[in-house]
């Protein structure tokens, strides 16, 4: 009989990369394939309203930067208090994944409606790995208990990547899996569970089907998953895999390159860095909060009745745009292979 945790939880999302602090905040360095478009006249400053710890897992010079939030305080501190991460690197065939990733052959999971929702979520933001590495997997181990995060509480995953899999680990009992889309960036596109045939969860096992995946069979602006383990199976018996995809370089549409990815600007000190766009539009820009009142310190930015505006996002990279550190980031260009 399998028995699973039924604890209501709320998934959320995050956006995350590397930084280094910059001594300067005057002026963007890079304007290649930057655009100069109106932005609409009135900002609107949203609260992330969630509680958000920003995570480093390397393994010699490759990083993952990783953004955990839980609308649950004392959840997202237990978690944290009870988990360690490595970063595993080609360690699955992730060929094989991709090849034999056959929906035909996954079990389904046969209630009709699953309710609860993870509590934390685990957000890969931002990576920096070398373009010869084809796979890279996110370890995931429990070391305490008792009143401590369950390992066995539904957790969430989520990225940008246009690959995320789960690989059972070959021991312990079987979990079932949804598979998540979001269509795009802003608040108003929230989360969606991914139907596949009337069909909306998964079985995972020990061996057959042995992995799960959400790969670039569809174009999402995110895709996620969330595990949902055995009631009784409170140590991590699974892995989350990524696929490297894409070979950045060191030129930046916007901003300048901090040795992994594009800082947009600096923040002052005490404002809040945030994206925002209208809704339903493709629109979207970098902002900051004023300072004393309506002064805009940051080089080329100015005060739109609300907020700071820096700098328009091209369209190409709003899927590649995230916050660290009170801090706007994009990824680098991309170097052309062929």
């Amino acid at each position: 009989m399998k028995k699973l945790i039924t604890i209501p939880v709320l998934a959320l999302i995050l956006i995350f990369a590397s930084c280094e602090d910059k001594e300067t905040n005057d002026q963007l360095n890079g304007s290649k394939n930057a655009t100069n478009s109106e932005p609409p006249a009135v900002s609107e400053y949203m609260e992330e309203g969630t509680y958000r710890e920003e995570v480093e897992v390397s393994n010699g010079d490759q990083v993952l930067y990783l953004a955990i939030s839980s609308d649950d305080s004392l959840a997202l501190y237990e978690y944290l208090e009870t988990t360690e991460f490595r970063l595993l690197l080609d360690v699955d065939d992730i060929d094989e994944i991709v090849s034999n990733n056959n929906e035909d052959d996954w079990e389904a999971y046969t209630d009709d409606i699953i309710t609860e929702q993870p509590k934390v979520n685990v957000d890969l933001a931002a990576v920096n790995i070398d373009p010869q590495i084809t796979s890279y997997s996110l370890e995931v181990a429990s070391h305490s208990s008792g009143s401590k995060y369950l390992q066995g509480y539904p957790v969430g995953y989520s990225t940008s990547n246009d690959f995320i899999g789960a690989v059972h680990l070959g021991w312990g009992s079987e979990f079932f899996a949804q598979l998540m889309k979001k269509d795009g960036w802003g608040f108003w596109n929230g989360w969606d569970v991914l139907d596949i045939n009337g069909v909306t969860a998964w079985w995972v096992y020990p061996s057959n089907p042995y992995y799960i995946a959400l790969d670039n069979d569809y174009s999402f602006y995110k895709r996620g998953i969330r595990i949902y383990p055995d009631r009784d199976q409170t140590l991590t018996n699974y892995r989350i895999v990524y696929k490297s995809n894409e070979f950045y370089g060191h030129d930046c549409a916007i901003g300048w390159y901090d040795g992994a990815h594009c800082q947009i600007f600096d923040t002052p000190p005490a404002a809040k860095a945030f994206f925002w766009g209208p809704h339903n539009s493709n629109w979207l820009g970098a902002y900051y909060t004023p300072v004393n009142g309506n002064e805009c310190p940051v080089n080329g930015s100015w005060f739109d009745s609300q907020n700071c505006f820096v700098s328009e996002v091209p369209l190409y990279l709003q899927a590649k745009s995230f916050k660290w550190k009170n801090n706007l980031y994009v990824m680098p260009e991309v170097i052309p292979t062929k």
